[in-house]
């Protein structure tokens, strides 16, 4: 969802179940830099409709436990989650993202745990074609 000032209200980005995740990517152009990625796809046709890059002045807000929405630069977004569950595991993958971004960490060990320590709920994962993406 993005925020519409002129109503006041959240609109839906074409409707539909998305997959949604946090991604690590490591840019070829800055080796041992990293930077992270909000990135959502339509389920029914893959198609993005969420690509958000985190920042470490990101205004996070838990507005209900299954509505989140948060703020870089200019931009702001949101999601509607099925359950709040999907919600917290989300909050995480945010929460992480944003620990080694202030840290400056390249290989921060809350984002660097071994996959099989990691459950189902833990983080949302996503693949990003054609991008260099390392597990949260």
């Amino acid at each position: 969802m993005t925020r519409d000032e002129s109503s006041g209200g959240w609109l839906a980005q074409d409707g539909g179940l998305s997959r949604v995740g946090v991604c690590r990517l490591l840019p070829d152009l800055l080796p041992g830099r990293f930077s992270f990625l909000i990135h959502g796809e339509r389920l029914k046709d893959r198609q993005v409709i969420l690509k958000c890059f985190l920042k470490k002045d990101l205004v996070y807000t838990k507005a209900t436990p299954t509505f989140h929405h948060w703020k870089v630069d200019n931009r702001k977004c949101g999601l509607t989650f099925q359950s709040p569950s999907d919600a917290r595991a989300f909050d995480r993958g945010v929460r992480k993202a944003l620990e080694d971004l202030t840290e400056g960490s390249t290989t921060s060990s809350s984002t660097l745990q071994n996959e099989t320590e990691l459950g189902d709920d833990d983080v949302f994962t996503v693949s990003c074609g054609g991008l260099h993406l390392l597990r949260l």
